[in-house]
């Protein structure tokens, strides 16, 4: 969980637009849910 607020601080510093700013939106609300669904 740590690593990926670490990706997600480091992301938005380059302003992301679109699907990535949709991808940050939920890795905010629900990182577990976003990290499960990868599996």
């Amino acid at each position: 969980m740590q690593d990926v607020a670490k990706f997600v601080r480091r992301v938005r510093k380059r302003s992301p637009t679109g699907a990535a700013k949709a991808l940050l939106k939920v890795l905010d609300k629900a990182p577990e849910a976003a990290l499960a669904a990868l599996h």
